[in-house]
Protein backbone atom coordinates (compact mmCIF):
# COMPACT_ATOMS: atom_id res chain seq x y z
CA UNK A 1 0.00 0.00 0.00
CA UNK A 2 1.33 3.42 -0.96
CA UNK A 3 1.51 5.85 1.98
CA UNK A 4 -0.91 8.73 1.65
CA UNK A 5 0.70 12.12 1.11
CA UNK A 6 -0.75 15.32 2.47
CA UNK A 7 -0.78 18.84 1.14
CA UNK A 8 -1.25 21.78 3.46
CA UNK A 9 -3.99 24.16 2.29
CA UNK A 10 -4.52 27.72 3.51
CA UNK A 11 -7.98 29.28 3.75
CA UNK A 12 -7.45 30.90 0.34
CA UNK A 13 -6.77 27.51 -1.29
CA UNK A 14 -3.02 28.02 -1.77
CA UNK A 15 -0.50 25.43 -0.66
CA UNK A 16 1.57 26.33 2.37
CA UNK A 17 4.27 24.78 4.45
CA UNK A 18 3.41 23.47 7.88
CA UNK A 19 4.99 25.11 10.89
CA UNK A 20 7.93 23.10 11.96
CA UNK A 21 8.28 22.23 15.64
CA UNK A 22 11.68 22.38 17.21
CA UNK A 23 14.19 20.69 14.94
CA UNK A 24 15.61 18.82 17.91
CA UNK A 25 12.18 17.47 18.90
CA UNK A 26 11.66 15.49 15.67
CA UNK A 27 15.20 15.29 14.29
CA UNK A 28 15.42 12.53 11.71
CA UNK A 29 11.74 11.51 11.95
CA UNK A 30 9.69 13.24 9.22
CA UNK A 31 6.68 10.97 9.89
CA UNK A 32 6.39 12.26 13.47
CA UNK A 33 6.83 15.83 12.24
CA UNK A 34 3.97 15.43 9.73
CA UNK A 35 1.73 13.71 12.28
CA UNK A 36 2.34 16.55 14.71
CA UNK A 37 1.47 19.17 12.09
CA UNK A 38 -1.73 17.33 11.08
CA UNK A 39 -2.83 17.06 14.73
CA UNK A 40 -2.18 20.77 15.25
CA UNK A 41 -4.34 21.90 12.30
CA UNK A 42 -6.18 18.94 10.69
CA UNK A 43 -8.48 21.15 8.60
CA UNK A 44 -5.47 22.52 6.72
CA UNK A 45 -4.34 19.11 5.47
CA UNK A 46 -6.16 17.28 2.69
CA UNK A 47 -5.08 14.04 1.03
CA UNK A 48 -3.37 14.70 -2.29
CA UNK A 49 -4.39 12.74 -5.35
CA UNK A 50 -1.95 9.98 -6.28
CA UNK A 51 -0.22 10.31 -9.67
CA UNK A 52 -2.38 7.60 -11.23
CA UNK A 53 -5.56 9.54 -10.43
CA UNK A 54 -4.26 12.52 -12.39
CA UNK A 55 -2.90 10.54 -15.32
CA UNK A 56 -5.13 7.59 -16.18
CA UNK A 57 -3.50 4.33 -17.13
CA UNK A 58 -5.67 2.89 -19.87
CA UNK A 59 -3.81 -0.36 -20.55
CA UNK A 60 -0.83 -2.48 -19.57
CA UNK A 61 0.79 -5.47 -21.27
CA UNK A 62 4.22 -7.17 -21.29
CA UNK A 63 5.58 -4.62 -18.80
CA UNK A 64 4.45 -1.69 -20.98
CA UNK A 65 1.98 0.80 -19.52
CA UNK A 66 -0.19 3.07 -21.63
CA UNK A 67 -1.30 6.44 -20.23
CA UNK A 68 -3.38 9.25 -21.68
CA UNK A 69 -2.92 12.82 -20.48
CA UNK A 70 -5.77 15.17 -21.23
CA UNK A 71 -4.34 18.53 -20.23
CA UNK A 72 -1.67 19.03 -22.86
CA UNK A 73 -3.42 21.88 -24.63
CA UNK A 74 -5.94 22.13 -27.44
CA UNK A 75 -3.20 22.11 -30.08
CA UNK A 76 -1.87 18.66 -29.18
CA UNK A 77 -2.54 16.01 -31.80
CA UNK A 78 -4.26 12.85 -30.55
CA UNK A 79 -1.72 10.58 -28.87
CA UNK A 80 -0.97 8.49 -25.80
CA UNK A 81 2.13 7.85 -23.71
CA UNK A 82 3.81 4.46 -23.46
CA UNK A 83 6.29 3.61 -20.69
CA UNK A 84 8.64 0.69 -20.55
CA UNK A 85 11.87 0.06 -18.62
CA UNK A 86 12.29 3.69 -17.61
CA UNK A 87 11.74 5.03 -21.12
CA UNK A 88 8.72 6.99 -22.36
CA UNK A 89 7.37 7.80 -25.79
CA UNK A 90 4.42 9.81 -27.09
CA UNK A 91 2.73 7.74 -29.79
CA UNK A 92 -0.06 8.71 -32.18
CA UNK A 93 -3.04 6.45 -32.78
CA UNK A 94 -1.49 4.95 -35.92
CA UNK A 95 1.51 3.77 -33.87
CA UNK A 96 4.08 6.39 -34.97
CA UNK A 97 6.37 7.93 -32.35
CA UNK A 98 5.85 11.68 -31.87
CA UNK A 99 8.46 12.21 -29.14
CA UNK A 100 10.66 10.14 -26.86
CA UNK A 101 11.83 6.60 -27.42
CA UNK A 102 11.22 2.99 -26.46
CA UNK A 103 13.25 -0.16 -27.07
CA UNK A 104 12.58 -1.52 -30.58
CA UNK A 105 10.59 -4.60 -29.46
CA UNK A 106 8.45 -2.59 -27.01
CA UNK A 107 7.76 -0.01 -29.71
CA UNK A 108 6.66 -2.73 -32.13
CA UNK A 109 4.21 -4.08 -29.51
CA UNK A 110 2.87 -0.59 -28.77
CA UNK A 111 2.40 0.17 -32.48
CA UNK A 112 0.54 -3.13 -33.00
CA UNK A 113 -1.67 -2.43 -29.95
CA UNK A 114 -2.42 1.11 -31.19
CA UNK A 115 -3.44 -0.12 -34.66
CA UNK A 116 -5.75 -2.75 -33.11
CA UNK A 117 -7.41 -0.22 -30.76
CA UNK A 118 -7.42 2.96 -32.86
CA UNK A 119 -11.20 3.50 -32.52
CA UNK A 120 -11.13 3.02 -28.74
CA UNK A 121 -8.18 5.42 -28.45
CA UNK A 122 -10.06 8.05 -30.44
CA UNK A 123 -13.12 7.62 -28.20
CA UNK A 124 -10.94 8.02 -25.08
CA UNK A 125 -9.33 11.13 -26.59
CA UNK A 126 -12.80 12.70 -27.00
CA UNK A 127 -13.74 11.71 -23.43
CA UNK A 128 -10.52 13.31 -22.19
CA UNK A 129 -11.16 16.56 -24.05
CA UNK A 130 -14.55 16.77 -22.27
CA UNK A 131 -12.99 15.95 -18.86
CA UNK A 132 -14.89 12.67 -18.69
CA UNK A 133 -13.45 9.45 -17.25
CA UNK A 134 -11.46 7.32 -19.66
CA UNK A 135 -12.26 3.70 -20.46
CA UNK A 136 -9.73 0.91 -19.99
CA UNK A 137 -8.60 -0.72 -23.22
CA UNK A 138 -7.84 -4.43 -23.54
CA UNK A 139 -4.21 -5.47 -23.40
CA UNK A 140 -2.35 -6.94 -26.31
CA UNK A 141 -2.99 -10.68 -26.26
Amino acid sequence: MVPQRFVCRQENGRNCSARKPSALQYAGDPARLLASAVRAAPERFVPSRPYGACVPRISAFYGITIWMYWNEGAHARPHFHARYAGQTASVDFAGAVIAGSLPRRALALVAEWARLHEDELAANWEHARRDEPLEAIDALA
